[in-house]
């Protein structure tokens, strides 16, 4: 799967309404997995995927901190990391996503047209921060944040 995406998602039952729709928006070679930890590290490891979706909930709260805990491996810094909320989750604990280091976040909250909008954006390599996360961090700090890679 070298260079494919990779949904990491607890939502086993949407597993293949994921390939299909990413697919669809002309994601190409995806594949979902629900493993976490260790098991989620030998994955990435094994497929090498260039991108990886990745659901705000899969740790619930904590799925910030694992991101940060993820890219701080040595093989893992340079992962292309986005996050993808198809659930509530609060603009203000979704910030913290772009403080610990995913390139982008985009929420089907700010609407259908924009959750696709910044999926395609992602898809053609851009960074890319939905409306409900800019009004919850001011957007220079974002730029402050993305200088760092």
């Amino acid at each position: 799967m070298t260079g494919g995406t990779l949904i990491v998602t607890r939502k086993i039952s949407r597993h293949q309404d994921f390939v299909r729709n990413f697919t669809a928006l002309g994601f190409h070679n995806v594949s979902v997995i629900s493993l976490d930890k260790d098991a989620l590290y030998f994955k990435i490891d094994e497929l090498k995927p260039s991108l990886i979706l990745m659901d705000a909930m899969f740790y619930t709260a904590g799925t910030p901190y694992m991101i940060r805990v993820l890219l701080k491996q040595k093989q893992f810094r340079n992962l292309n990391i986005t996050i993808f909320a198809v659930d509530e989750y609060p603009a203000d604990l979704g910030m913290m996503f772009i403080i610990n280091k995913a390139k982008s976040y985009v929420d089907i909250n700010d609407g259908e047209n924009q959750y696709e909008k910044g999926l395609l954006s992602v898809r053609n390599g851009e960074n890319m921060f939905l409306l409900r996360l800019r009004k919850a961090l001011n957007y220079e700090v974002i730029i402050l944040f993305l200088q760092e890679y």
